[in-house]
Parts: structure tokens; sequence; C-alpha cells
């Protein structure tokens, strides 16, 4: 059996103004592009894969390796085709007479039963887009039609998106009898085959705004179940780390008033307060992570940047007293019990490397000028801090241009909550994503070369990511520069601090060492 996954035109105008012009394959969904999330849940079910896409649309070299070691091969389409016509074209230049699954770019779905062989799946509604109807009978499609219903479509009765055909050559023919319409080839080749409608209850829809949202947070829960439920919009976390759960929700808890529109509603009662978790409102909202990975342009971009910017400024305006000492005990001393509780994922930390073709000194030399770097910082006064201000921790809202924040760090020093810290080790956080392009990392977007000595991460070239970064280095907030010391040299030791907590992947964890010895020589070698 051949896959065929449809691609081949843009999102519609309300998902390209949240990630930009691009396929719907490749919209980003929690941490990677919604392309890898299909085949991994299709499996290694059929022969081929063809993946669809807009013939003007630009594949960075390391996606379409990723794709091609994932078996999927690429073919370019006009965007302005039809998808009848589009999948005429495909069926055509596949010069083979064999069966073929045809799955929607912006569907996440099952695999159809493997008994079957022809087979369409239905669902139900949710929403009040216009969806394509069928006509059950007896298990077996009778009838698809494109006709907008009188009153909601019947439950189980609208196409979900995964098709089978045994003929090909039929479907061809119905598809040119039929003026390219898919609908209408639909009803003629059920009309001349047995094809079943299999209910698939696991379809997920991301073709349209609302749909992608509400697809998105059953995705989340489903890959979270053990510590993170979504239900009636109410977003439960729990972990038996007890204290940091209950750090968590005091920071949301006391967040002065200024800082609380910047911030995710913590939703609590006496009943609530376990101890062992924690409940906040669910934001229909895309994160930053996400939005990074897509195609947004460099307009959106400094909308966003400017949103983060001035949620830090804000922080810096809530003051506490003395001197903040939790960029030392953050950057420094965190590090330094991270990595020796995890020497044994390290590597040799006394041993000098070529990195990126340039001798680089040993790890443990480059941690010594971080560190005393760092503990060179000017004392500054504590200010409220959300300590892990990364872009997966970051919601935008496109329509009042604010974010919202979630999973704050809610202390400094074991067991003692406190909202308050060091606004520069925020920055480094965000550093670490504009910068390091952490998020890339973790959704897989790099190449790595850790040949006989030598280390090398390669990651996607991108002029709006080089202009974000350019923009954000000439930023200041209160007086700290950020491209300071004080944030650079905390932004490189997060990637060595987050190489113990990789395990369950030592090609990311090599990854996150070539990131920062990258970033150490380019800043300080």
């Amino acid at each position: 059996m051949i896959r065929l996954l449809t691609s081949g035109a843009y999102v519609g105008a309300e998902l390209q103004a949240e990630f930009g012009r691009v396929p719907p394959a490749f919209l980003p969904v929690g941490g990677s592009l919604l392309i890898h999330h299909q085949l991994q849940r299709l499996g290694a079910t059929a022969s081929r894969t063809i993946l669809s896409l807009p013939d003007d649309f630009v594949v960075d070299p390391i996606e379409t390796g990723r794709l091609a070691a994932a078996g999927v091969e690429i073919v370019a389409m006009d965007p302005r085709l039809s998808l009848g016509r589009s999948v005429a074209k495909l069926i055509a230049a596949i010069s083979e007479d064999s069966p073929i699954e045809i799955i929607h770019g912006d569907t996440l779905i099952d695999c159809l039963p493997a008994a079957v062989e022809d087979a369409m799946s239905i669902g139900e509604a949710s929403d009040g887009y216009h969806w394509a109807t069928v006509s059950v009978v007896d298990g077996c499609v009778a009838s698809v039609a494109n006709e907008v219903p009188v009153g909601d479509p019947q439950p189980g009765s609208i196409l979900s998106g995964a098709f089978r055909f045994s003929d090909p050559a039929l479907l061809l023919r119905c598809l040119v009898d039929a003026d390219d319409s898919f609908v209408a080839a639909l009803d003629a080749y059920a009309r001349r085959r047995q094809v079943a409608a299999v209910a698939m209850a696991g379809w997920l829809d991301f073709g349209h705004l609302q749909t992608f949202f509400r697809s998105r947070h059953h995705l989340a829960a489903s890959r979270h179940f053990n510590s993170l439920r979504i239900t009636d919009g109410v977003v439960h976390k729990s972990s038996d780390q007890r204290f940091k759960m209950a750090a968590e929700a005091s920071w949301l808890r006391t967040l002065p008033a200024s800082l609380q529109l910047y911030s995710a509603r913590l939703i609590e009662d006496d009943s609530s307060r376990t101890g062992d978790g924690y409940a906040t409102e669910y934001a229909y909202l895309p994160t930053v992570a996400e939005i990074y990975l897509s195609r947004l342009n460099a307009r959106g971009w400094q909308r966003i940047l400017g949103a983060m910017t001035g949620f830090v400024e804000a922080e810096t305006r809530c003051r506490g007293e003395g001197v903040s000492t939790s960029l030392a005990t953050l950057g420094i001393e965190k590090t330094r019990a991270r990595l020796e509780a995890a020497r044994d994922v390290l590597p040799a930390l006394d041993a000098e490397r070529r990195i990126g073709g340039q001798a680089c000194p040993a790890p443990s030399r480059m941690l010594e000028e971080l560190f005393a770097r760092i503990a060179a910082a000017p004392p500054r006064p504590p200010s409220i801090m959300h300590g892990d201000l990364c872009f997966s921790n970051i919601l935008y809202n496109s329509r009042n241009q604010r974010i919202c924040v979630i999973d704050p760090r809610g202390y400094v020093e074991d067991g003692r909550a406190s909202a308050y810290g060091d606004t520069r080790y925020d920055l480094a956080k965000l550093a670490h994503s504009i910068i390091g392009r952490y998020d890339q990392i973790l959704g897989g977007q790099y190449r790595l070369d850790d040949s006989a000595g030598n280390v090398e991460l390669t990651l996607p070239a991108d002029p709006v990511k080089d202009a974000l970064e350019h923009q954000f280095l000439e930023q200041s907030v209160d007086g700290i520069a950020f491209d300071s010391d004080a944030v650079i040299a905390t932004m490189i030791t997060l990637f060595f601090s987050m190489i113990p907590l990789h395990r369950e992947d030592p090609r990311r964890q090599r990854a996150f060492f070539a990131n920062g010895a990258q970033l150490f020589m380019r800043f300080y070698g």
C-alpha cells in the first residue's frame, strides 16, 4: 500500500495569522511539526509514503533530511490546484498499480483497519465549519455529499480525513468524470465499490483555528497523562515533587496585580489544595515555542519580542528588599550540582575538543570562565522572577498582543517558596530560546556531526530568526543590557546543565553540549 499525505496548499488566513504561510503538515504542534506526529501515529504500515507540498514552499535541507530518513518522498504541487486535482496528479505520478491510502495533511488519525480494502473514516463535527457528509447503510458508505446540511450533521456522518482505495485507477477515472471534485469522486467510487465507513474516535483536526486549539489540547492531555489532565477548560498539573508544585501555585497566587494579566489564572478552593498539584484555566493560545517552529514573519516576531520585553520590564518594577543572590544560586550552584550528580552522561569535562572546526577549551575551563563572569555581575535588588521563562512556558495572544506565562519556578532555594529573584536569569532563559535556539533542538530541527576529533551542530538557516536574535541583543531593561555577561554567560551554562535532564535522548544531549560549546566560542572564544 502507498500512503499519500495531502498538504499541497497553504493553511487558511486564520491559521496564517498565528503561524505564517505554511502547509498543514508543517503546522507546529506541541514542540514539533504536525507531519512528525502523523508519521509516528501511522507507523511503518505503508510501502511508500508520499507527501505533497506547495511548489513554492522552501523546505530547509535539515528538515528535508529528516523526512527522507523517515522514508517520506516529497512531491511539489501548485498550491492553487483543487484537492481533487492535486490527488489526481499524485495518483498519476505514482506509476504503480498498488492500493493507496490518502490522509489529509491537517489530520491526526489512527491507521484504518488492515483488513478492509476500501474505506473512508467518519467522525462527528464539533464546530460550525463546512464538512463533507456521508450516508451510511449497513456499515458501508452509500453516498458522499458536499452540500451544507439543514441543521447540524448527524452524529458520525462527516468525513474525517482518511481514505483507502483498492483500485486507484478507478478513483482517477472518477476524479476525471467529476471535473476533479474530490467529494464527487468519492461519491462515485462508493457507488462502484463496497466502501467501509470506519468510525475513528481518536481523530484530531488541525485545519481550522478553533479545531486546531481543541485538537492541540487533546494531544497535550494524551501525551502528558501522568502529570497533566485537561478537563472542562481547566489544566490540572500534578507531581510527586510536592514542594515544587506548592511553589508554582504560590507564585501564581501571590503575583502582584500589575502582573496578573501576564499569567495563567489559578483556580483553587480549600478542597483543591492537596499539595501534589494545582489547577489553572486552560488558554486556547499557542506557545511561543510552537510559533518559533513555524514561519511567522519578522513583523509578527517584533510584536512577540515587544510583548516579552514588556513583561520583563513589568517584573523589574516589582522590587523586594536587599540584594538578590539568585543569579549565582541558579547559574552557578545549580549548574555545578546538576553536573556533579550526572557525570555518567556528561562528556569528559577535562578533555579539549574541536568544536565547529575550532580548537575549544575543555568544558571544565569553559564553565570556570562562565561562572567567573556570572559571579562578577553587579548586584541587583530582587524583583519578581518567573524562573523558567523559556518559549514553551510563554503563550502568546495575537489579538491583544500580550503574553501569558505558565509553569513558573516559584523558588530559588530548596524548601523556600518565593516569587522574587534576579531578572537577568529570566533574560538568560529567553536568550536560551532566541540565541541558543533551544526549541529547535528540542523539536529535532538540527544536524549533528560528532565524528572523531570534531563536534559541530548545524541549525536551519533562517533570516527571520537571525533578525530576532539581533533585535534581542540590542535591547535593555531597567539598566540591564540583554547582551551583558550576566545574561549571556548564564544562557550558555543552561545548555550544559540541560544535558543531565535528557537521558532519554543521547543524541540531543550531545547537541546541547555542542551548542553550549559553540556559543562559548562565539561570545568568549
